[in-house]
């Protein structure tokens, strides 16, 4: 059996019931798609060729070349169903071949947030734990950070990050990478380059914000943070 099928831009619910979850990696059914809401879905090409008995396998590892999926994604939402911000308006290229997992041309936001691009995947959805890996680029909003450290895929350096901030306002460009572990419990990790444009921070342990003119966080893959800024704190200036 040798089954090819694509469609054009169709909804959700469409793609979700045409979609044989049952028979592929649970990871799609109970991670994926629960994740999402809305959005067209244009199917490029959806590919299952072998015999039926091992086509009734999918699940199996060593049937993982037997299915390929090829997805263009565009104005979902994701998370919305989880703490922090939902990304909206969220488009993409799925592509899953010989069983792992590539997503490419990510754009989206949360809050004011902008995602301008991620390039992520999971090289073996059969092979547990789970690893993500990939980079990112964006410009963010500090208020929108602090009200998305609360997520659960949050990394543990950004949550420390912000622990202290009551309040904050103001922009970070930043390019990093990240892998996440789906161990338990998860294992997250980001580094790359912060820049930040003129904000102000409240942090609870100070009576006056800092303003800051202009900063830089360089995180490293161990997760360790070195922070260099020119800030005022009253009528202080330093650096």
């Amino acid at each position: 059996m040798d089954l090819k099928v694509s469609g054009g831009p169709m909804p959700l619910a469409k793609f979700k019931a045409l979609y044989p979850t049952p028979v592929t990696t649970p990871w799609l059914d109970q991670q994926l798609f629960p994740a999402l809401r809305g959005g067209t879905f244009d199917l490029r090409e959806f590919r299952l060729h072998g015999r039926l008995d091992q086509l009734k396998q999918l699940g199996r590892p060593v049937h993982r070349h037997r299915l390929k999926l090829d997805l263009e994604v565009r104005e979902t939402t994701v998370f919305a169903d989880r703490p922090g911000l939902p990304l909206t308006n969220v488009s993409a290229h799925v592509l899953i071949d010989r069983g792992a997992l590539g997503i490419a041309r990510l754009a989206g936001g949360f809050g004011e947030s902008r995602i301008e691009r991620a390039d992520f995947g999971i090289g073996d959805l059969y092979q547990p734990p789970l690893r993500l890996e990939g980079t990112l680029d964006g410009l963010f909003q500090l208020g929108d950070l602090k009200e998305q450290s609360s997520a659960p895929w949050f990394s543990g350096t950004a949550r420390h990050l912000f622990k202290p901030v009551t309040a904050a306002s103001g922009t970070l460009n930043a390019t990093a990478g990240f892998r996440i572990t789906c161990t338990d419990p998860v294992q997250r990790r980001v580094w790359g380059t912060f820049d930040l444009g003129s904000s102000q921070v409240q942090l609870a342990v100070l009576a006056a914000p800092l303003v800051l003119q202009a900063g830089q966080v360089e995180v490293d893959e161990t997760g360790r943070a070195d922070f260099t800024a020119q800030a005022r704190l009253a009528e202080s200036d330093f650096s």
